[in-house]
């Protein structure tokens, strides 16, 4: 469960005294199972300082900075798109692909997303943390963290409603997967390479669902897949998909 946060100071923070600030903090904690209360309570933060807490504790992050080492204003980050009012954080590429954006490690807190993205890639980063899916942001529609070192569960069931693509592959994630409890919205689920264990459902996929990649985790081997053998042919016993519309592998 998340921490409810109430904060006393709302003005953008320098990176230096981002810490000394938190301490002056008042904490609220709030139980239930209220996606609007599971939260951080961002809508108290400004994007810019949601921002700064948010990628604080990534290894080489001086391309975000100014010469005295305080954080650059975020409509100068790389990476940010933001609305047309140019108020709010709409969407975050900070994949590595063809720009790096950090050194390589570091931790990231998802939780600090600001509430208004709806598109979120961090891939290729080395980056540790969690991912709390009741934290994020409940108008995402696309979370691209794959290839990183995060851990802990990760819960089909709280992630934001509407969400369409979700690549979470190559990281450390444990536990079991709910594939029922995925989202009708979701077209494009990536969580190979994890150390998943459990069962694997069929019976419900969401009815657009095009890509569906689970390969190299621990599930059961005694997986029932009579309800997806039906969809444009089967391979290898049930232990390889291969569909025009699905994949999994």
């Amino acid at each position: 469960m998340c921490t409810h946060l109430v904060f006393a100071d709302l003005s953008p923070l320098p990176y230096r005294s981002i810490a000394q600030s938190l301490l002056g903090l008042h904490l609220a904690y709030v139980s239930g199972e209220d996606p609007g209360l599971g939260r951080v309570d961002s809508a108290r933060l400004s994007e810019q300082t949601l921002m700064e807490l948010l990628i604080a504790d990534i290894e080489g992050i001086d391309s975000f900075r100014d010469s005295n080492g305080d954080f650059l204003d975020i409509h100068q980050w790389k990476g940010l798109k933001l609305n047309n009012a140019r108020q709010s954080v709409t969407e975050i590429h900070f994949q590595l692909l063809f720009n790096r954006f950090f050194s390589h490690g570091g931790s990231i807190a998802l939780k600090y997303i600001p509430l208004n993205v709806q598109v979120f890639k961090i891939a290729k980063n080395q980056l540790t943390g969690e991912c709390d899916t009741l934290c994020l942001p409940r108008g995402l529609l696309t979370l691209g963290i794959a290839q990183n070192q995060l851990s802990g569960e990760f819960s089909l069931k709280n992630l934001p409603p509407r969400i369409q693509k979700v690549y979470i592959s190559e990281n450390s994630f444990h536990g079991t997967l709910d594939l029922p409890a995925l989202p009708e919205t979701v077209e494009r689920f990536m969580a190979d390479s994890n150390s998943f264990t459990g069962c694997l459902d069929f019976s419900a996929l969401p009815e657009h669902l095009l890509t569906l990649s689970l390969g190299a985790n621990s599930f059961d081997e005694s997986v029932d897949y009579s309800a997806v053998a039906g969809i444009d042919g089967l391979l290898d016993e049930g232990k390889e998909f291969l569909w025009r519309k699905m994949r999994l592998w």
